[in-house]
């Protein structure tokens, strides 16, 4: 049996042929461009990072800032490009408390856009650190004074329903991952790690 190609086959076979390196290639190039991303992310917060130093512009400082302004206990921050999100408990609410990363300054208050029983449920998991002994700023403190580090994100773990204070900082170039009991301030996890994607 003879096969005859006509135009028609041409053009199914430049589909197909189109269609399959689309397919294929495609994650390829998307997972180039992640690593492109998350490279350069790294770079521009270790810029921030020494910016924030030569400001003499503390995390510690800036959490406690934002709990006064929020009236609230911080659970959570993490540092981007511009800017020091902090988030609160209050009350019986979750708050977001935006700071710049050049000044310190509290710019904005705000409610995350979460859905309510959400809310609830981390407003549960959390109260308990609200008579905890030790505060998240005083976890990050002491890990940044521990490893000689910057701290550029720290949250509330739980593991096997023990709650502790995670704070991964950049300490001589390297990510480090700190573990610190909120009920002593012990130190007790530290691995090496990488930026993660913010």
């Amino acid at each position: 049996m003879r096969f005859f190609w006509t135009r028609r086959n041409y053009a199914a076979g430049i589909y197909v042929c189109v269609f399959t390196t689309i397919f294929f290639l495609a994650p390829l190039f998307s997972e180039a461009s992640d690593f492109d991303s998350a490279e350069s992310e790294g770079r521009s917060l270790v810029t921030v990072i020494e910016t924030m130093q030569q400001q003499h512009i503390e995390i510690p400082n800036i959490i406690f800032a934002a709990e006064a302004a929020g009236n609230g206990v911080a659970i959570g921050f993490e540092l981007t490009e511009n800017v020091i999100e902090v988030t609160l408990l209050r009350d019986n609410e979750i708050i977001r408390v935006d700071c710049s990363a050049t000044t310190g300054n509290v710019m904005d208050i705000s409610s995350p856009e979460v859905l309510h029983s959400i809310l609830t449920r981390l407003f549960n998991r959390y109260s308990v650190l609200k008579t905890a002994k030790i505060s998240l700023r005083e976890a990050i403190a002491i890990a940044e004074q521990a490893e000689d580090g910057f701290a550029y994100t720290a949250h509330i773990e739980y593991f096997d329903s023990w709650a502790n204070y995670e704070i991964q900082l950049l300490a001589n170039n390297t990510i480090l991952h700190i573990i610190v009991d909120p009920e002593n301030g012990r130190i007790v996890g530290r691995h090496r790690g990488e930026f993660e994607e913010q």
